[in-house]
């Protein structure tokens, strides 16, 4: 007699399950508030995974079929439910979502940084264009990028002149 598969996720809420949303990180700052922590740094641990209890990055969080509510690691939640179900592709879509909007963000930041270190800066008209333009600066080989190229190429091109 072959054994009745459970899910992996039975000992948390009886199945089905239902996608509820990523875990944000505004929650858990205030769970760890709550337990007398200062909150998370970023890109770091939001917590435990409810099902193997490593630390997560990414949490998922899910609703069983008695409405009790659960979080889950990104890696446990795909190894939990088959190739596409609706469950897993919902889920998967939010994850990417996150990224990114947070890759976005951090991209934003740094081209905030850039603008900020080169308007610091005063000697961008006085020093010659790298690439040997006869009557241009550096300022105006920053502004040209600034203008055409999109924010990673902009933060490159910082970096190349000594942004950190």
């Amino acid at each position: 007699m072959k054994p009745i598969m459970t899910h992996p996720f039975e000992h948390l809420a009886p199945g089905p399950y239902r996608f509820v949303g990523l875990l944000e990180s505004d929650e858990v700052s205030l769970a760890l508030n709550k337990n007398g922590l200062d909150g998370i740094e970023e890109g770091g641990c939001i917590g435990s995974c409810d099902h193997c209890y490593s630390a997560i990055t990414i949490g998922v969080m899910f609703k069983g079929s008695d409405g009790k509510k659960f979080k889950v690691g990104e890696t446990c939640a795909k190894k939990a439910f088959e190739p596409g179900v609706p469950v897993l592709s919902e889920m998967k879509k939010a994850c990417n979502a996150r990224r990114l909007n947070l890759k976005k963000e951090k991209e934003a930041t740094k081209f905030n940084a850039c603008i900020q270190w080169l308007n610091d800066r005063t000697d961008l008209n006085d020093l010659p264009h790298p690439k040997g333009f006869n009557g241009l600066s550096l300022g105006d080989y920053f502004q040209w990028y600034r203008e055409q190229a999109g924010r990673a190429k902009f933060i490159e091109i910082c970096k190349e002149q000594g942004f950190k």
